[in-house]
């Protein structure tokens, strides 16, 4: 940022030392802002792709602590599951990233960007982080397939926002150690939330 500061002034040799001080302050505070915001929308899901191995026993764990409901036998290898965590997080992420794009002109609408960015931050992020959270027990229970995991977080769409909108206040406490327990955290709540669903055989996730 001060590198590309100190550019912009030189091309600005000639304007008056208020344009010039009004330019820098403005390229400085600009590019780290813009760093900020990049660093806070990518952390979440480069945590979820480094830990993914640790996160996948975690909910395992949760679940035998919990009792099993699933043979062994149907159940995806370890491997398999941590890899599904890593692809489904960057898939999330970069259908967020694209949807953002076309959300951006909305947003300099007075009166119906506020609106729209509250629905955002509150419904799909809430969404996502819940869909993204209950991955990994469906996924421990042999539903594998992602249109599977998305209806079947549609069907209980409600508690899933609720459970994924207070998962993201959480995960937004600006301070990176804390992540380390909440993370893990979101994932066992993830685990009991699936256990409050009314019950019907997982298989069926799987039915349009």
């Amino acid at each position: 940022a001060d590198g590309l500061a100190d550019w912009a002034v030189g091309l600005a040799e000639d304007w008056p030392g208020i344009l010039r001080w009004a330019l820098e302050t403005t390229v400085r505070w600009g590019l780290t802002g813009f760093a900020y915001m990049l660093i806070g929308f990518l952390v979440i899901p480069l945590t979820l792709i480094v830990g993914a191995p640790f996160l996948v026993l975690t909910v395992r764990r949760m679940e035998r602590r919990l009792g099993e409901v699933t043979d062994r036998r149907d159940r995806p290898g370890w491997l398999r599951a941590s890899g599904f965590v890593m692809s489904q997080t960057i898939l999330v992420t970069l259908v967020i990233a694209f949807g953002g794009l076309v959300l951006v002109p909305i947003l300099f609408i007075p009166g119906i960007n506020v609106l729209v960015a509250l629905i955002v931050a509150v419904l799909v992020n809430g969404f996502v982080i819940g869909l993204l959270a209950v991955g990994p027990t469906l996924h421990h229970r042999g539903v594998g397939e992602r249109l599977a995991h998305l209806r079947y977080v549609w069907r209980r769409r409600w508690p899933t926002i609720g459970f994924g909108t207070m998962s993201v206040l959480v995960l937004s406490i600006p301070f990176s150690p804390l992540r380390w327990f909440t993370i893990p955290a979101v994932f066992i709540g993830a685990v009991l939330l699936h256990r409050k669903f009314p019950h019907e055989h997982e298989a069926r996730a799987q039915l349009p």
